[in-house]
């Protein structure tokens, strides 16, 4: 029976679905007509309200026997669809061969005339079949119940009419009962809060069943087609709420609950944080919560008290020079409504001694001081306020990284894979080291005019493995020098470290260098380099083309068999795995994406132009954000006065969740004006002045078991959608040659204001669950001026960059707030300046 049951249920979503079992003799001295039976059928459906599979089929309940004879034995399950889908999520069948009503130990004899004694053994055990399908849920383990009576409920009532009280709105009192209803200006809502103090920090709520109790009317019986509606608000409700303005405060992301009058509940989970708005279809006037009545408002609380999160998931590892990597997925659960706060990181060598350990806050890891030729054993594990989950392990063998193929090397670009195999007893990694330190370093010696162009910089020879690379960089190296010659300024003391350096060998041969760049400068004024002032130091991520200062991030460096250099500028979502993201099940969350959402805000382009404007393309750039443009239009003839400039950026995102992301983007952009004096001096109008947090959920089907048959995971997931507040901060900074800036609001709603010689607004946290939230609100700007100020003849100034952090809030359920932040490169704010 078992081979003939494979297939069973070819379409598990066809109405009604025939299932047929091959049943085949095997020699016992059971009767051939009733070879065995279907003694146990169970199953489950699913519509828009589930049922059993035996309430859905024709079946009279869920244990009928079926006979089976020698042959196909054909079972047709017959499904009433009365509404919604209907489908089958899988069909078990427990099947058993024909015997004695109960098991013997003892052996029959039966004699034949042909074959002489049959020996019939005891009745065979159950064997039990599934159809391929998806199981139905485990069940919840540690749900709790709490249940909430009306001392509990926070009641607020008001009529609605703007000019109920006097002409004017009136403002919402303090009750003791539930009144809805009534006509005109007399027409009444209430709102009700809970006081969940009771519901231990860090709880899931996975069911909240809200009772209105027993109404009461005022002519005695209560219209019984009557229908309560309660709306989930976004603000919180204080004393100086208006009646007439609770309807607009909505919270439209959720559908209202709809509570009829002959049994008024409803499951608001995922709402109990918020304000509902109680309203009805009815002109009467009803009452819930009176002394008299003989039910009482309650809220029926079913959670999961917090704990650990998961484990991490497909955690992976490979080994390198005397380093190793590592990257990981996020835990499917985070055990509770706290946020992740980090991972650990252990690294245990073959003898079992931990010789390695980090804290870490992205789902990767860079492990550099380790010794070659040693098998490790990498150990991950999340943590949350309320714990760390178990460790997840992984091994990685370091090798040494054969040294570069010399000059006088020849040597074929598509090196065969076993190229990359040979062991090695010499290692290369310093010698990488250097190379990726020298591509700045030769730059800094151009740019510093130590080296008139990049082929003049040490080390930079026809046969070197930067001077291709190089090459590329030596016309806007030099126009950056002389734009730094022209301002009057010296760029000296430069520098470059790396950190968390991995050493890897790529099967094709190609050697791959992965670390933190940090590339340090001081600028300082011509005159003040023999005075007491300092310069200002400076610092710039790694990457391809870039001089312009930013913040350090990571960057990976790959030389092919010949030594040449690639750069790949690590992005936002190079450490993410395809389990992070999400799929938007039953329309619960709709699905976008960081890049699709950052372009709808701003709609930004990834170039910079304007009429003979000297400054290079911009792209993608790496680590601290995603993305980045601007824009400048000069005037004509390259005048400096009425040129304007707009940049704009997106940062990398942050992980709140699995599924959940929070980032933050913004725009920057000024005009150039002179003031009316005998003397040269700028100021600048900045008329752009924005920025905005917002969260987004990716999509994806590896994980829709999550939210379709986690209730757990739900209930995490909708509590931190529902109750995250998120708040946005920028800053900008203008340097002008040779002077001071001072800055002076002239709109929006910036704060605190100008401090450190920047500008920054701060905006307050938005509403819970609110997902987007902008400073300034809507889609006004904030606005400011700088003045260049300078004892000087002329004071001009010279570039400008912009700051934006998205700020994430979820209670007191995370360690810390969630911050995704990151800045543009230092821009230019016109042509050439004006010099003294």
């Amino acid at each position: 029976m078992r081979d003939g049951f494979a297939g069973l249920l070819d379409d598990p979503h066809r109405p009604s679905p025939e299932l047929r079992i091959k049943a085949t003799p095997r020699g016992s001295c059971h009767d051939q007509t009733s070879l065995g039976s279907v003694s146990t059928l169970r199953g489950e459906a699913h519509t828009s309200n589930p049922v059993t599979l035996a309430q859905a089929t024709t079946w009279t309940d869920a244990t009928t026997t079926v006979n089976l004879a020698q042959g196909d034995n054909p079972l047709k399950i017959t499904l009433t669809q009365a509404s919604g889908t209907l489908g089958i999520d899988y069909i078990e069948i427990t099947a058993q061969t024909a015997g004695a009503a109960a098991q013997r130990a003892e052996t029959n004899s039966v004699q034949t005339a042909d074959s002489g004694p049959e020996v019939c053994t005891s009745k065979a055990a159950a064997v039990s079949f599934t159809t391929p399908g998806t199981p139905p849920p485990d069940q919840l383990e540690d749900v709790r119940h709490l249940t909430l009576g009306k001392d509990n409920f926070v009641i607020k009532t008001a009529k609605t009419d703007p000019t109920a009280c006097n002409g004017t709105p009136c403002t919402v009192e303090d009750t003791s009962a539930m009144r809805i209803g009534g006509t005109g200006a007399d027409k009444t809502a209430t709102v009700v809060g809970f006081k969940l103090n009771e519901l231990p920090d860090g709880a899931a709520v996975s069911e909240g069943i809200l009772k209105l109790g027993t109404p009461t009317c005022p002519a005695g019986a209560c219209p019984a087609d009557a229908v309560i509606t309660a709306t989930p608000l976004k603000s919180p409700v204080t004393g100086d709420s208006k009646g007439s303005d609770l309807a607009t405060d909505a919270d439209t992301s959720t559908t209202p609950y709809s509570l009829p009058l002959g049994d008024p509940r409803a499951d608001i989970a995922g709402s109990e944080y918020q304000w509902l708005l109680l309203t009805s279809n009815t002109e009467e006037v009803l009452t819930f919560g009176e002394a008299t009545a003989a039910e009482q408002p309650s809220l029926a609380v079913t959670y999961l008290p917090a704990g650990p999160p998961g484990k991490v998931l497909n955690l992976s590892a490979a080994g390198g020079d005397a380093s190793a990597m590592a990257s990981w997925g996020l835990p499917e659960s985070n055990g509770s409504v706290a946020l992740l706060d980090g991972y650990d990181v252990e690294v245990v060598d073959d003898g079992g001694t931990v010789v390695k350990t980090l804290e870490v806050k992205d789902p990767y890891a860079a492990i550099s001081g380790l010794a070659n030729n040693v098998t490790y054993t990498i150990r991950v594990r999340a943590k949350t306020a309320y714990g760390h989950s178990e460790w997840e392990a992984a091994t990685a063998t370091t090798k040494p990284v054969p040294p570069p193929a010399s000059s006088e090397t020849s040597c074929v670009l598509e090196a065969s894979p076993g190229v990359a195999a040979t062991a090695s007893t010499e290692s290369g990694r310093q010698a990488y080291i250097d190379r990726v330190k020298h591509y700045f370093q030769a730059q800094d010696a151009v740019l510093e005019g130590r080296a008139a162009t990049i082929w003049d910089a040490p080390g930079v020879t026809p046969d070197a493995s930067n001077t291709a690379k190089l090459s590329l960089l030596n016309a806007a190296l030099v126009a950056d020098r002389e734009r730094l010659e022209a301002a009057g300024v010296v760029r000296s003391n430069s520098a470059v470290t790396l950190d968390d350096v991995v050493v890897q060998t790529e099967n094709n041969g190609a050697v791959q260098v992965t670390a933190k760049v940090t590339w340090t400068w001081e600028e300082t004024p011509e005159e003040q380099t023999t005075g007491s002032a300092s310069g200002s130091a400076r610092a710039t991520a790694g990457t391809t083309g870039q001089v312009e200062p930013s913040e350090p991030s990571i960057s990976i460096f790959v030389f092919d068999w010949c030594g040449g250099l690639t750069i790949i500028d690590v992005t936002g979502d190079a450490g993410e795995d395809s389990t992070d993201f999400l799929d938007p099940c039953g329309g619960l969350i709709p699905g976008d994406s960081v890049r699709a959402a950052a372009a709808a805000e701003d709609g930004t382009e990834i170039i910079c132009t304007g009429a003979n404007h000297a400054d290079r393309p911009e792209s993608s750039v790496p680590g601290k954000y995603e993305t980045f443009s601007c824009h400048c239009v000069w005037s004509e003839f390259n005048a400096r006065e009425g040129s304007t400039c707009t940049m704009k950026m997106a940062t990398r995102p942050v992980w709140v969740m699995k599924g959940i992301k929070v980032y933050a983007g913004g725009s920057l952009g000024w005009t150039i004006n002179r003031q009316s004096s005998p003397f040269y001096r700028e100021w600048l109008n900045i008329h752009t002045f924005h920025a905005y947090a917002k969260v987004v959920t990716e999509s994806t089907l590896d994980v829709e078991k999550l939210l379709t048959r986690d209730p757990a995971f739900k209930a995490r997931f909708r509590y931190v959608l529902k109750n995250l507040q998120l708040q946005p901060e920028s800053t900008a900074w203008f340097t002008a040659i040779g002077a001071s800036v001072s800055y002076d609001v002239t709109g929006g709603s910036i704060s605190p204001g100008a401090s450190d010689n920047a500008m920054t607004s701060k905006e307050e946290m938005g509403p819970k669950g609110r997902r987007f939230w902008r400073d300034p609100g809507g889609t006004g700007e904030n606005s400011f001026t700088a003045e260049c100020t300078s004892a000087l003849l002329v004071c001009s100034f010279r570039d400008a960059r912009l700051r934006v952090v998205g700020i994430l809030h979820l209670d007191k359920y995370v360690t810390g707030p969630l911050k995704s932040s990151g800045s543009t490169p230092w821009k230019v704010v016109g042509p050439a300046p004006i010099v003294p």
